[in-house]
């Protein structure tokens, strides 16, 4: 088991073995830093990552994220645990670590999956890992240094766990909480998608529209109460070391600005209204990018203002969006549904191709440890196959879907197994799906690293339901080749 779990993953690590190095976001260094300012800040051990003189933990106009500069506040929005997971990966050496760890989970996800359902598990295993590593974007954002290959793993888990009808073994439960609580903990869209899936499963169980698994629900529950408490404790962390809490960025209240019917709210009731984001109605609109992290006065709002209006902004945004939505109600819903749609077939994966403002970003904020290893990696020199990539991505997806629909239209009955819990984890896959577009687009906009995240699960719910309907012939098929190989 040890060394096929090891092969499966070393094949999910392969775009950062191909690259020479695990992909950088300009938010990585926010991630690592939070982190090392943490450590800094506990045991005064420093690293290539400390900042000069550093006491606190600040949000940076400069590079978007939250910095160590004095006197300033924390910015929320960068999971503290995941920069842990970066913070070990750089102590370890190269972040090779923090890679290897998402892709072992990743694997441990899909072999859970196949074991659950009681499928043969090495056999399918192997040929699951084959065609979500090369055929779907999952084996980049494994690579990548940003917690959002957890997005789809979340997914996965409340799935599983929710669906499955028949008891499983309890290590298996113990498995799935364990890897759905630590998704969770990376990253707070992650929690929303997970409290959609766990919404639309409550409905169906007390509607008794579907079965479900009362024991699967309480179990995300709990694992969703775990995530609260975990970002309870680093809000209260913050607070008791720095005297203030953390500051939220105002995501949806930028979102409905960019949208159009925050801006016009704005036109039609300020400063009446008394909205402190009034006071930079003569810089709007603007796109949501520009109004949260633009650090120049003259096309920037949060990134380029001082913390105790930054900390207004944040506190405002929930009775700013109210506001909007009493305002302008089907104009508002029209946005949020345009965003989300345009946002499902968002599945390019550019992000693994460094632009020039990512380059200049990228060599600004990483140290100097890692510069001259990225500036030979495929992904800056431009010879990332990132137009084939994404034609994988996206054809993978019409065809897991294509796959998928066809079997719920003609289910029948499967050899060995309790068909519905296939088909009920397919639905719930899918409702995971868009309920990350709707999230992230919503919250922050379309972008098409959100859905690239999560959209290889349709092609993986796809060859797990093929193998489900045909368990049969690939039992025999398997035994056939092993009996055959020990013979040779």
């Amino acid at each position: 088991m040890i060394l096929g779990l090891s092969v499966a993953t070393f094949v999910m690590m392969w775009p950062a073995l191909y690259n020479g190095q695990p992909f950088f976001f300009p938010d990585t260094a926010d991630y690592v830093n939070a982190a090392d300012a943490g450590v800094h800040k506990v045991t005064g051990m420093t690293s290539h990552w400390t900042q000069p003189e550093q006491s606190t933990l600040t949000t940076s106009a400069e590079n978007h994220g939250t910095r160590v500069v004095p006197g300033k506040s924390v910015r929320a929005g960068r999971s503290i645990y995941y920069g842990t997971l970066l913070y070990l990966g750089d102590r370890a050496g190269g972040f090779w670590l923090s890679v290897g760890v998402q892709s072992l989970l990743l694997v441990l996800a899909l072999m859970l999956v196949l074991r659950n359902l009681k499928l043969t598990a090495w056999p399918c295993l192997g040929v699951l890992v084959l065609v979500v590593a090369l055929l779907t974007p999952a084996a980049l954002f494994a690579s990548f240094l940003m917690p959002d290959i957890f997005a789809g793993i979340a997914i996965l888990a409340c799935s599983m766990l929710i669906s499955t009808g028949a008891p499983r073994r309890r290590r298996d439960d113990i498995s799935w909480f364990v890897l759905l609580t630590l998704s969770l903990i990376m990253h707070t869209s992650h929690v929303v998608v997970a409290m959609l899936i766990l919404a639309v499963s409550l409905l169906a169980y007390l509607t008794n529209y579907a079965k479900v698994s009362m024991h699967g629900l309480l179990l995300v529950g709990g694992a969703l109460a775990l995530a609260y408490v975990a970002g309870a404790g680093f809000n209260y962390a913050v607070t008791r070391f720095m005297g203030e809490s953390p500051i939220m960025p105002p995501f949806i209240t930028a979102r409905t600005i960019e949208d159009g019917p925050g801006y016009q709210f704005l036109l039609d009731t300020c400063p009446e209204n008394g909205f402190v984001v009034c006071g930079f109605l003569n810089r709007l609109p603007m796109s949501t990018d520009e109004f949260l992290w633009s650090h120049d006065p003259a096309h920037g709002v949060f990134g380029s203002t001082d913390d105790l209006t930054r900390r207004r902004l944040s506190h405002e945004q929930w009775p700013f969006v109210l506001a909007v939505v009493r305002h302008a109600p089907l104009a508002q819903s029209w946005a949020s549904i345009h965003n989300a749609l345009r946002q499902i077939f968002l599945v390019s994966v550019p992000e693994f191709q460094y632009s020039d403002e990512e380059k200049r970003d990228l060599t600004r904020e990483t140290p100097e440890i890692y510069k001259n290893a990225m500036r030979r990696t495929a992904a800056y020199r431009g010879t990332m196959p990132i137009g084939w990539l994404s034609f994988l991505s996206f054809s993978s997806m019409v065809v897991g879907i294509a796959y998928i629909a066809w079997a719920l239209w003609s289910a029948d009955g499967m050899s060995s197994n309790d068909g519905g819990v296939v088909y009920r984890l397919a639905a719930l896959v899918i409702i995971g799906v868009i309920g990350n577009a709707i999230v992230c687009a919503t919250i922050s906009g379309p972008h098409d690293r959100y859905q690239a995240r999560v959209i290889w699960l349709l092609p993986m719910i796809a060859t797990t339901l093929h193998f489900a309907r045909h368990e049969r012939w690939w039992r025999v098929t398997f035994s056939r080749l092993s009996r055959a190989i020990i013979s040779n």
